[in-house]
């Protein structure tokens, strides 16, 4: 396989490295809204009520914001609904699009092919 043949290839590997770099999951911080939607609350280091009523909902700190140098943002949620990051969705997708790319190229390859005289 010539270089020419190989390029599209190559874009398509650089692309789904660019899409795997570039995911949302990477670039936000411990939320709510991220780790377990409406269910979960963010209480501040020290609230004593928002913890109160944290621990009586069932509910378990699973990640923490530093605000400050004395302060925290703890994010609580119920057990095993924490929302699972989707990086594995954008893996999948970009396997299936270089592979979409990759067939594309030897379609045309074969077809563009001249038969022998």
């Amino acid at each position: 396989m010539d270089d020419r043949r190989l390029a599209p290839l190559l874009g398509a590997v650089a692309f789904a490295l660019l899409v795997l770099a570039s995911s949302p999951a990477a670039a936000e911080p411990c939320s709510v809204v991220r780790k377990c939607s409406a269910t979960g609350l963010a209480c501040l280091s020290g609230d004593q009520k928002c913890e109160a009523e944290a621990s009586s909902r069932g509910l378990q700190v699973v990640c923490d914001n530093v605000l400050g140098p004395d302060q925290k943002q703890f994010v609580w949620c119920p057990p095993v609904t924490e929302a699972r990051d989707s990086k594995i969705v954008w893996v999948l997708l970009s396997v299936a699009l270089a592979l979409a790319i990759g067939g594309g190229v030897v379609v045309w390859s074969v077809l563009k092919k001249k038969p022998a005289a």
